[in-house]
């Protein structure tokens, strides 16, 4: 080993980070607050997108519709499908 001043950090040492080890944990729980309360957002947003795919599917099965235009089932077909086929329905019903 050559002689002459010798560096704290010599060996297996990491080198050391500019950010504090209490600033790393105060980043990590606020991305960790913003991930959880996303999540909840998400799960909100598929709670109502359920429930009003349920309310038009009751709705078409009480005017006897069974499937989509494209033969798909209600229950299978997305929101958007079953939002263009009620408002079908709807103005079928308003021409009569």
């Amino acid at each position: 080993m050559p002689r002459g001043k010798r560096n704290a950090r010599s060996g297996n040492q990491p080198p050391r980070s500019r950010f504090t080890p209490i600033f790393i944990s105060t980043y990590m729980y606020a991305l960790l607050y913003h991930y959880k309360e996303r999540r909840k957002k998400v799960a909100r947003l598929s709670e109502l997108v359920e429930r009003r795919k349920e309310q038009l599917i009751e709705e078409l099965l009480q005017r006897n519709i069974y499937k989509t235009s494209d033969e798909k089932h209600l229950y299978d077909a997305p929101l958007k499908i079953l939002e263009n086929e009620y408002r079908l329905v709807l103005k079928k019903e308003a021409g009569k």
